[in-house]
C-alpha cells in the first residue's frame, strides 16, 4: 500500500522539448509498494522504455519530479524540488538531495549521496557523495555504507582509497 498526500500527477506525457510531448499508448507507469508520495509530484509516463517504474519503500517529497522512462529502485529519497532528467535510473537506497537536478540518461549508483543543489552531468557511482555545479565526487557516503551493513573496518578502507582517487586524479 502506497500513500499519496495532496496533488499529485501520474502517467502525464513525457516532457521532450522541442520534439514535442509525446506519449506511448503502450507504455505503463509501474509503482511498487510502501512508498510516500508528498504533495505536488508529477510521474511522467515513458517514452522510449516500457515503463517509467519505482520500486518500493521510496520517500518522494514535496515538488520532486519523475521523468519519462525513470527507473526509480527500492529504498530511494527524494528530498523537495529534486528533479532527475528523463530516462534516468537511481539505484537503491540512493538519497537525491534538497533542489538537485540530474541530467536525462544518468545512472545515480546504489547508496549515493546527491548533495543539496548539485547539478548532476555525470553518472554518479555507488556509495558516493556528490555536490557542487557541476556536482564532484566528495567523499564516500559512509553513512550510507554503515546502514547497509559495510563493517567499519571496510568503510574506513575505502574512504583512505577514494580520498587518494580524488587526490591523485581528475576523476570528478
Amino acid at each position: 500500500s502506497n500513500k499519496f498526500f495532496g496533488q499529485i500527477s501520474i502517467g502525464s506525457l513525457g516532457e521532450m522539448g522541442s520534439k514535442g510531448d509525446i506519449f506511448n499508448k503502450d507504455g505503463i507507469v509501474r509503482i511498487g509498494n510502501k512508498n510516500v508520495f508528498r504533495e505536488f509530484i508529477t510521474i511522467n509516463s515513458p517514452v522510449r522504455r516500457e515503463s517509467t517504474e519505482i520500486g518500493n519503500n521510496c520517500y518522494f517529497m514535496a515538488r520532486s519530479h519523475i521523468p519519462h522512462d525513470a527507473l526509480i529502485r527500492n529504498n530511494v529519497v527524494m528530498a523537495t524540488n529534486s528533479i532527475i532528467g528523463g530516462g534516468c535510473i537511481i539505484e537503491s537506497y540512493a538519497y537525491i538531495g534538497l533542489g538537485s537536478i540530474t541530467h536525462q540518461w544518468l545512472t545515480i549508483g546504489e547508496s549515493a549521496m546527491i548533495g543539496m543543489q548539485a547539478v548532476n552531468v555525470k553518472n554518479v557511482p555507488p556509495f558516493c557523495t556528490v555536490v557542487g555545479i557541476p556536482s564532484k565526487i566528495v567523499s564516500l557516503n559512509s553513512v550510507g555504507a554503515l546502514r547497509r551493513g559495510v563493517p567499519e573496518e571496510e568503510v574506513n578502507e575505502l574512504k583512505k582509497e577514494l580520498a587518494q582517487i580524488i587526490t591523485n586524479s581528475s576523476i570528478t
